[in-house]
């Protein structure tokens, strides 16, 4: 009994929910997304160490002017 040719479309109006339940909803989402942020910072991280290389120590300025030093030898 299934239509595979015909598609339905479907609008939400109203939630029916307690709001002491939505509350403890949002307050797990936020805790969940702590791990989150945590592995993108991770992983922003690892490219931007890739990115400037494993040696490499760059100071920026706050006139805009960055110095490059590294400890490998010339």
């Amino acid at each position: 009994m299934s239509d595979e040719g015909s598609s339905r479309n479907v609008i939400v109006t109203d939630i029916h929910m307690p709001f002491l339940s939505m509350v403890i909803f949002m307050v797990k989402w936020a805790l969940a997304s702590i791990p989150a942020i945590i592995i993108l910072m991770l992983i922003a991280s690892l490219f931007w160490r890739m990115l400037l290389g494993p040696d490499s120590k760059t100071v920026v300025r706050l006139d805009g002017s960055s110095k490059s030093e590294s400890h490998l030898p010339v």
